[in-house]
């Protein structure tokens, strides 16, 4: 399939999801990509909203909780996951020029793409963006526990004082 088809399916897909605008609460977008299990070198990306965005996490943990879109795009490639990343990430760049929704995206705090189990690449940042979304932090999991458990303890005793 030539790039120049491959961009307009991609272009179309993204139309298609973003007709009816982002959720509200949307501070960043992120394209999740796979590789199906059961054909070699066919690849998927899943959109997802995203409340939050951390540019310097390049784990991704800010779009651990998105809110993901369906239908998925899928594309056969004979190539290896680094090129399909690569494709992805221009795909992208190129909807950001000239997509239809390319100023809804671009008025974001940013857009990352990458497998799901590797690091996303940030392909779009937007320093200036007045985008109201929740300030990202990183999860830790010792501090919840020990606020779960204080806050337990102070239920338990409260129970036994009365």
């Amino acid at each position: 399939m030539s790039y120049s088809i491959l961009y307009e399916k991609f272009a179309l897909w993204l139309d298609e999801l973003l007709k009816n605008g982002f959720p509200s609460n949307t501070a960043a977008l992120v394209f999740n990509l796979y590789e199906r299990s059961d054909q070699e070198h066919c690849w998927y990306a899943e959109l997802g909203f995203c409340e939050c965005f951390d540019a310097s996490d390049k784990s991704g943990g800010w779009a651990c909780y998105a809110q993901l879109c369906e239908p998925v795009f899928v594309w056969d490639s004979d190539n290896e996951w680094e090129t399909a990343q690569s494709t992805a990430e221009h795909l992208v760049k190129m909807y950001l020029e000239n997509g239809c929704h390319s100023d809804d995206i671009r008025s974001l705090n940013g857009v990352g793409v990458g497998f799901a189990e590797g690091d996303l690449n940030i392909i779009y940042e937007n320093s200036s963006s007045t985008a109201s979304a929740k300030e990202y932090k990183h999860y830790d999991p010792h501090s919840f526990e020990e606020l779960a458990n204080s806050k337990i303890a102070d239920l338990l005793s409260k129970m036994n004082n009365k």
